[in-house]
């Protein structure tokens, strides 16, 4: 009975609290449109426990009272900014970066099915949909458009003090809302070159938070967009090598070989794909499956020396595979498979060093191996015994 009695006393403290907090936000809600920063400030600290309170947190107006004084303590410090006052740069982005945290959260809380006097949904006779009805999503709506250059700006702010978290933040804000329909039906229209380039900078902020597997789908929204600058393509393939070294060091050939043919079904002319993809075979020791990959890499970019390098390496790898699956053949019988195979290898070898910057030492001591290795087994094998 004790324990029963306990169970009941504490279910009832859960529902005061639950009620307490839900009290406390319509309170703070008449104060989310002061003027003055230190009450907002002050809204924003009380209303911190609501968020997390299940009751609460499923109820619009804690969200919509949250971002209401973000944004509302956002304009204030811009407004003293820009009387040439000093303001906290990284209290102002917060503001700005939460007041669209907490309205995006708002948004989807606010839409409530209106019902008849026995509970049923009322039916929209011209859609047959439910109808539904929204007390904040207007005013929401409103603001977040309104402040679209504003976030830009605060993503430029904090990619100038190296913040890549909340500049990453900012311009996936910018360009989501720019590229809406609630931004198009508000009369704000972006070229979609200007959403490439804020993509590019979104990715470019993660690329320096080494999330490169956030950033490599950014970079390639940006060139769909066709924005083409800063080395974008360069930034992208440099992404997706990276997602694919962090996937082979965790031991994770499946989700690497799963994410570059992802790259090559979203980038069928992209000769640095194939030539990945190609590599991991060779690491497997599969060059037949490699030649094909390296051959289409070569079609589409013959100007890469990785790609014509790696041609190379491959038919000497099938070759010494023939080799070393054949050890009681004689050399001149090893010969009719393997010579051909050594003697297509070597233009490509030569054409990759020709191609090859100057300061690639790696590649050029890799060529020089591979052509040294050569020498050696077509002298043997051509002495035919």
């Amino acid at each position: 009975m004790k324990k029963m009695i306990f169970c009941l006393a504490c279910a009832s403290l859960c529902a005061a609290s639950a009620t307490a907090q839900l009290s406390l936000v319509k309170d703070l809600a008449k104060a989310a449109g002061s003027s003055k920063i230190e009450e907002l400030t002050s809204v924003l600290t009380q209303i911190t426990p609501a968020l997390t309170n299940g009751e609460s947190a499923s109820d619009v107006l804690t969200w919509y009272t949250a971002g209401k004084a973000s944004f509302g303590l956002f304009d204030q410090l811009q407004a003293k900014k820009l009387m040439g006052q000093a303001v906290d740069s990284k209290q102002m982005a917060d503001a700005l970066l939460n007041g669209y945290t907490y309205f995006n959260k708002a948004l989807p809380l606010d839409t409530v099915v209106e019902v008849n006097k026995d509970g049923t949904p009322k039916i929209d006779k011209k859609t047959g949909l439910a109808k539904v009805k929204t007390k904040y999503s207007k005013d929401i709506l409103a603001t977040l458009t309104s402040h679209i250059g504003d976030v830009a700006g605060v993503g430029d702010a904090c990619r100038e003090a190296e913040n890549w978290t909340d500049a990453a933040k900012a311009y996936g804000y910018f360009c989501d809302l720019s590229s809406s329909d609630v931004a198009r039906n508000a009369g704000v229209n972006m070229a979609d070159t200007l959403i490439g380039q804020v993509r590019f900078l979104q990715g470019y902020s993660l690329y320096n938070n080494k999330d490169f597997a956030g950033a490599a789908p950014l970079f390639k929204k940006a060139l769909d967009l066709g924005y083409t600058d800063n080395n974008t393509q360069g930034f992208l393939n440099d992404s997706f090598i990276k997602v694919v070294q962090n996937k082979l060091e965790a031991n994770d050939r499946t989700g690497a070989m799963e994410f570059v043919d992802q790259a090559i079904a979203e980038q069928p002319n992209n000769s640095i794909f194939y030539d990945i993809k190609a590599q991991l075979y060779l690491q497997d020791e599969k060059a037949d499956e490699a030649l094909p990959l390296l051959k289409k890499a070569i079609e589409i970019d013959p100007t890469n020396p990785d790609c014509q390098f790696n041609y190379g390496r491959a038919l000497c790898e099938k070759a010494q595979k023939f080799i070393n699956d054949n050890q009681k053949l004689s050399n001149s019988q090893l010969a009719k498979t393997v010579v051909p195979l050594y003697e297509e290898a070597k233009p490509y070898l030569d054409k990759a060093e020709q191609l090859a910057q100057p300061d690639n030492e790696t590649l050029k001591s890799n060529v020089n191996r591979y052509r040294e290795d050569i020498d050696y087994k077509l002298g043997i094998l051509k002495g035919g015994k």
